[in-house]
């Protein structure tokens, strides 16, 4: 081993490299996109900030509370919204989507950059947990799966579930149908 490598390997842990990997930071700020669907099929797109601690407190509330619930789909807060995250644990950057419609994961951004100008990364292939309200949501891969899934993408998720993380194949997933059970 050269003097380089040794030096190199002497130094990792006082940058902190081989020391224990610090839990999640629930005070991060992540985006949040909510998506509203109208009954004409149009649908309004804005974004605001989230963190992870609220994210946690909506989820907990929201199960908590869900049985009781009767009314409509109003808030990402509430039970009956549609959500996904991209990271486990429902936490990290969240697509919202409120009411029932179709669409591409890709028309959605997830990170910005540039002044927020520029769309680095969209939401496909970027599910890791979800949230699926009141709706049947439907998730596909119109571009295929790479061989990952045998025979594709195509998953039927039942109205209020919970995935603190999701499959390979759902992970995949580029389109999605939301629709009334």
């Amino acid at each position: 081993m050269s003097k380089l490598t040794v030096s190199f390997l002497l130094l990792l842990p006082a940058l902190g490299c081989i020391a224990d990997i610090d839990p999640p930071d629930d005070s991060a700020t992540y985006t949040r996109t909510i998506v509203h669907f109208a009954e004409d099929g149009g649908a309004t797109v804005t974004t605001e900030p989230v963190t992870a601690t609220e994210q946690q407190l909506e989820h907990e509330t929201a199960v908590a509370d869900g049985q009781r619930r009767t009314v409509a789909i109003d808030s990402c807060g509430d039970w009956n919204a549609t959500k996904f995250f991209d990271q486990t644990n429902y936490t990290g950057n969240e697509l919202c989507l409120i009411g029932n419609g179709n669409g591409f994961l890709d028309q959605y951004c997830r990170l910005r950059g540039g002044l927020k100008a520029v769309c680095l990364r969209s939401w496909t292939e970027s599910t890791r947990s979800l949230w699926t309200g009141a709706s049947v949501v439907w998730l596909s891969s119109v571009y295929g799966s790479g061989g990952a899934c045998a025979g594709g993408v195509w998953s039927g998720l039942p109205a209020y579930e919970a995935y603190a993380t999701v499959d390979a194949c759902i992970q995949l997933s580029d389109q999605f149908s939301i629709t009334p059970p």
